[in-house]
């Protein structure tokens, strides 16, 4: 710095001091930046697990890069097997924000046809959740052929007319009563008066009565029996 008047005063300080401020004011910055550089954390990639995405579940992940082969209508992927198709249906619906417990039954269940190992059928939910995986990946690589739950509306089969039944002639009744004579007893008469007038004896009439008689009748004989009759009382006697 020769030839330079270090003492001229420029503004409110000399030269001299001028250069020192500034001299000091870079050793800081300098001293600040490689502060900062050593405090910064090193970015270091995570290669311990599976790229992907975690579940949730028991710590597990599961992978949403796109399978290498596979069938898919909608993805332009062909699958090798139906496990390898169902894996992918599962990861999807997960990605599209279902369950992934609805997700895994609803395509197990689908694949099985329909139900589980238990014979437990699909829901509504479930099968709506297949059909979701069919519009995006297609018919697996073994086409399964599922039903629609028995709760999913579907067309209304009209019930058949009621049948009118054909009117039958009544048959008439097999205990029908053989011909005989009515008798009204009057005073001093009894059954073998009554009987014996029609050459019947009084066993035969009393039990003709208590077959063919109504059960009111029948019943009433019997609390009385054969030896008490009084006048009035219609008595039946064969023929």
């Amino acid at each position: 710095m020769a030839g330079m008047d270090l003492g001229k005063q420029i503004g409110p300080l000399p030269l001299g001091a001028w250069i020192a401020v500034v001299a000091g004011g870079l050793g800081i910055a300098l001293w600040s930046r490689n502060q900062g550089s050593a405090d910064e954390p090193e970015i270091v990639e995570d290669t311990s697990g599976t790229p992907g995405v975690g579940t949730g579940v028991n710590g597990s992940w599961v992978d949403v890069s796109p399978p290498t082969s596979g069938s898919g209508s909608g993805t332009g992927i062909t699958y090798d097997s139906n496990e390898a198709w169902g894996q992918a249906a599962i990861n999807y619906l997960i990605a599209q924000g279902y369950s992934p417990g609805l997700a895994n039954s609803a395509i197990t269940k689908g694949l099985a046809g329909g139900s589980d190992i238990g014979g437990v059928k699909m829901s509504v939910q479930e099968w709506t959740l297949w059909n979701l995986a069919l519009a995006k990946f297609g018919a697996p690589p073994q086409p399964v052929n599922v039903a629609p739950p028995t709760s999913v509306p579907g067309p209304v089969t009209p019930k058949p007319d009621p049948v009118t039944p054909t009117p039958t002639t009544p048959k008439p009744p097999t205990n029908k009563v053989p011909a005989h004579w009515v008798e009204v007893a009057k005073a001093g008469d009894s059954i073998s008066k009554l009987a014996a007038k029609h050459g019947k004896s009084w066993q035969e009439t009393w039990a003709f009565n208590l077959k063919y008689r109504s059960k009111a009748t029948v019943a009433l004989m019997k609390s009385r029996g054969p030896n008490k009759i009084f006048v009035g009382t219609t008595i039946w006697v064969p023929k």
